[in-house]
Parts: structure tokens; sequence; C-alpha cells
């Protein structure tokens, strides 16, 4: 029975059963820090996870820790050799090493440590963080040439240990090229707080050199991200708006309305679909959607979903979905392209022939921005509209003012800069993903924070 129960909890966490979470266990024992509790359904199981090797260990909070003790880690067990145990005392290798060694004493006398040299359980790490400075230093030394920045930033949290993370991107103009940087992904400590993440992101600010007010910082909208930057100029994110927006309009769907409930039943069966494949792991990989369901006797995920109504939607989702995608460029500019969207998107939504009956209707406002300019502003504004305009189609629009001159340049490189979403700081998410995967649950957050600066900036 025990070992039913066992099986069925190392089966449900594979799964990432929302049922089975894992806690931490309380105690001043070390063990209790390198295990968490099993719970099914809100209530304590008799098993433990070990973190490292996920191996389920019999325990009771009654019974102490003595079974956890006894626990041998077969993550730990399965370590790497030592570097150093690959270098043989005899043979042409440990010749060629002992003349190296000979060279850097010649070169270096008793100035260099021992432990620079020799080979060890760090040798690795320290060369990584060996390159982190110099790559940092580099960084540091751009942005010190560069008069305006803007930063993207966003949260984000690693299920598999549960650490959250703030990653920050900055974006800038050198020598009329567009440039961007990963400049830290540090992790959260307490609760998400406005003062913490303002924090947390000042003093990433303060560490590169660019801590000032004038930074443009693009964020999403949630209220503690939004008070945090209340001091700055902060944009919101153009693709989380649009995604604001289409939630707003399918939220707002009515059940009785005889049009929209057929859509709220194809979003309810759709994530009912969507939900058992992600439970599923890999089975779409074997081949397409139909023939997987037919074969595995689970074609009653699809026999709800209307065919016609999800092509509608899709047609209906697709120019959002390219507007999206169109905005989240890092390599050129995209902030200029937030109102052309815009207006492309509203043009599309007016109504054509060949419509569906699916209508989904798009109220817009628009703001009165008033007179902001000063005199002499609005001048050189006017006297730029009114040149003709020397744009080839082959021309980049960096390329463009970097042959202009006039007030207007520093303002251009300014704006030209500042991303239209905060993308950026997303991408490094998929990339700590693929990083922290289930072997390397263990790295530290200064080491994750290392790699992916590495990594982005190398």
């Amino acid at each position: 029975m025990e070992s039913d129960m066992k099986d069925t909890l190392l089966r449900l966490l594979s799964e990432k059963d929302p049922s089975v979470v894992l806690t931490n266990i309380s105690g001043r024992s070390e063990i209790t820090k390198k295990c968490r509790r099993v719970e099914k359904d809100g209530v304590k199981t008799p098993y433990a996870s070990c973190k490292t090797c996920r191996q389920m260990i019999k325990y009771h909070s009654n019974s102490g820790t003595s079974g956890l003790q006894r626990h041998t880690c077969k993550a730990s067990s399965s370590r790497q050799p030592a570097i150093s145990s690959f270098i043989k005392r005899k043979g042409r290798g440990f010749i060629e090493v002992a003349k190296e060694l000979i060279n850097i004493g010649a070169k270096y006398g008793s100035s260099v440590e021992v432990e620079d040299v020799l080979p060890s359980a760090r040798t690795v790490s320290r060369h990584v963080e060996d390159e982190y400075e110099k790559v940092k230093k580099h960084v540091i030394d751009e942005l010190k040439q560069c008069p305006d920045w803007a930063v993207t930033t966003d949260l984000w949290a690693e299920e598999r240990t549960n650490t959250h993370y703030i990653t920050v991107t900055v974006h800038y103009i050198l020598g009329w090229k567009l440039l961007n940087r990963v400049l830290a992904t540090r992790e959260i400590m307490g609760v998400k707080t406005h003062d913490n993440i303002r924090r947390t992101v000042e003093s990433i600010f303060q560490e590169f050199g660019i801590l000032s007010k004038d930074v443009v910082v693009v964020t999403d909208n949630g209220s503690n991200v939004v008070t945090a930057f209340k001091d700055y100029t902060r944009l919101s994110c153009a693709g989380h708006n649009i995604n604001l927006i289409l939630k707003y309009t399918f939220d707002h769907l009515d059940v009785e309305n005889p049009l929209h409930s057929p859509v709220i039943n194809l979003f309810r069966d759709v994530k009912t679909l969507v939900t058992h494949f992600k439970r599923a792991g890999d089975a779409l990989r074997s081949g397409k959607l139909h023939e997987v369901l037919l074969h595995r006797n689970e074609l009653r995920y699809v026999n709800n979903i209307d065919p016609d109504l999800l092509e509608d939607i899709i047609r209906l989702l697709e120019p959002f979905d390219e507007a999206t995608r169109h905005l989240s460029t890092d390599q050129t500019p995209s902030l200029h392209l937030v109102l052309l969207t815009k207006a492309t998107l509203l043009r599309g939504l007016l109504l054509q022939d060949g419509d569906s009956v699916i209508i989904v209707k798009e109220e817009s406002s628009s703001e009165d921005l008033g007179n902001t300019y000063e005199s002499w502003s609005r001048k050189l504004v006017l006297k730029y509209m009114n040149e003709p305009t020397k744009m080839t189609g082959g021309q980049s629009l960096l390329n463009f003012w970097q042959e202009k001159s006039g007030g207007l340049v520093p303002v251009a490189r300014k704006l030209l800069a500042i991303p239209a979403t905060s993308t950026p700081s997303e991408r490094s998410f998929s990339v700590a993903g693929r990083l922290i995967e289930e072997r390397r649950t263990s790295l530290s957050p200064e080491c994750v924070d290392t790699l992916l600066f590495l990594h982005s900036n190398s």
C-alpha cells in the first residue's frame, strides 16, 4: 500500500500535478534544508523529497529526522572526478604541465597564487567569475560613453526551486548602433513590494553607473512595478497592453448572449485540452494532435471543439500576434512603431465583407496631450516636418538620423533606444529555464546571474 502511494506521488510530481506540492521542513538540522515535505491536496504525506536527486524519503515530523539523515543522495554520489585526477604523473602530458609551471614561475615569480595555476574543484567557476568581471567592465565602459539609456525589467519565478528573480536589461545607441545588454538577473528576497523592487533595481543601476531619474523604464502594468518606478519616466510594455486589451474583451463576453456563449465554451474546451497535454509531457512530439488522441483513446478532449469557430478566432487574433512579435524586436528601433501598429490594428477591426457572424467590438479613446512643447522645440519639429524626406528604401532609421544635424538628433538618439516592450527581460526567462534544468537546480542565484550575463553579453 505504501509502495503504491509512493509511486503515485512520484508520478504526480513528474507530471507537475497541482494537487501535489513541496513545502519547506521546519527544524534546526541541516538535513531539513536539503529536503521538502510532500503534500497531497493540502494534507501532509509520510514522505519528503530530496531537493538534489528528487528521491522520495519516508518521513514523519513526530519521529525526527533520522530517516532523512540515512538518505544517500544519488546526485552527490555520481559527481564527476576532480580535474586533478586526469593529470598523470608519468608520460608526456605531465611533462608538458611541469614545463608550463616552470614558465609561469619564471614569468611571474612568487606573486602568482598556486590556486590560480593548479586545477581544482573551482577551476571552471573561477574562470567564469574572471570572465564575468572582464565583460562587466566592458559594458560599464560602453555605458559611460552614452548620455541616455533605457531599461526593461520584469519578474519571474523558477518553478523547481521556487526562487524569485528580477531581470534588468539596458538599451542604448553607441556609434549609431542599437545595443542591448542583460545587466543582471538577481534574486528578489522577501515579499515583492514596490520598495523591494525599486531598491533591487536601483542597486543594479548604481552597480553599472546608470543611476539617474532620466532613465526610461519599460515594464508591465503590475501595480507593484508601476509604483516602484513612479519617480521615473515609465512606459507600459506595448505587448502587455495588447494582451490586456484582448483579455478584457474576452473576459467580458456574456454567457447569455447567443453569439458570445460559443466562444466562451470554445475557450473552456481548448484550455482543458492544453492543460491535459501539459501534464502529459512530450506526448505531442510523437505525432499530430488527432492521431495522438486517437491512439490514446482521448478524442473526448476535441469532440466539442468547433473547428470553424476556432478558425475564426485564430483569424481574429493573428494580427495581434503579428503586432506583438513586430514590436518585440530588440535589434532595431521599435518605439516609433507603436502608434503605427495601433492604427493598423484599428483599421483591421473595421467590418469587412465576408466577416464571420462572431463579431468583437473594439472601442478606442484618444487622449488630448495638449500643448506641451516650448516655442523653441516646436520650431525644431516644424522645421524637420517641412524638410523633404531623403530616407531611401534601403536606408535604416539609425543611418538616416546619423546623417542629420541639429537639435532633434539627440532627441532621436534617446527615443530610438527605447524598446516598445519589456520582451528583452522576458527572453532571459527562457534562457534561464534551459540553464536551471533538473540536474542544475542546486545552482546558486549568484551563479545563475553570472551565467545569464555572460550568455547575453559575450
